[in-house]
């Protein structure tokens, strides 16, 4: 879902792993020209038309996310 806020896809990265525990750090590859990149969603067409908004932020969605893949993949690391 949006937040209506941009975040960079470097923010939204460290978001990630700051919320999953774990060490990790982002890598640039800087030989490959770019530009910067900010997401930005708006849920004001669905709000509009259907009524609806986001019941979860994009940090609460992250933390679910994480859980259900700690879950998943890794279900000894939830006690943890």
């Amino acid at each position: 879902c949006g937040t209506g806020a941009p975040i960079s896809i470097n923010d939204l990265a460290q978001l990630i792993i700051q919320r999953s525990g774990c060490s990790l750090e982002v890598e640039h590859d800087y030989t490959k020209p770019s530009i910067p990149i900010n997401l930005s969603v708006s849920y004001a067409k669905a709000e509009r038309e259907l009524g609806w908004s986001p019941k979860t932020t994009l940090t609460e969605g992250i933390d679910k996310t994480v859980t259900w893949w700690k879950a998943q993949y890794h279900p000894n690391s939830l006690s943890s």
